[in-house]
């Protein structure tokens, strides 16, 4: 696993915890507002705003990937498409589960699941390399 002590790695989390941070902040400070307002232009510019800041955290992870070598890179493309493939997998169960009466899923679960299902895969990828 990678080295907490590394100044890459270190930088890495400050940008992206402060990424997340910064996310959180608007997200929580928008949604009262968002509620609030009446439907219109206002309204659709506050529930879209908590989008910027995740530039931010896009941002950062393709910095930490461009710093990575080749085999960090192979290792998590292998581990993102792994993750997509299942989460594919997943929501086409689920799709169909809808037709069987399942509640919807919304779409804006789909980017957290992808990211969270990388990162469970990639263990599984590090390991298949050692």
């Amino acid at each position: 696993m990678a080295d907490k002590t590394n100044p890459v790695t270190w930088r890495y989390g400050v940008e992206l915890g402060g990424a997340f941070v910064i996310y959180a902040l608007v997200l929580f400070l928008t949604i009262p507002a968002r509620d609030a307002a009446e439907p219109g232009l206002v309204k659709s510019a506050l529930a879209l705003a908590p989008v910027l800041p995740l530039i931010l955290v896009f941002w950062a992870i393709l910095r930490q990937y461009a710093r990575f070598d080749e085999l960090m890179k192979r290792i998590n493309a292998e581990a993102f498409a792994l993750g997509a493939m299942l989460v594919g997998w997943g929501m086409t169960i689920w799709g169909f589960g809808v037709t069987a009466g399942w509640p919807n899923l919304p779409l804006i679960w789909v980017g957290p699941l992808l990211i969270g299902a990388w990162g469970l895969c990639l263990p599984i990828m590090i390991r298949r390399y050692r």
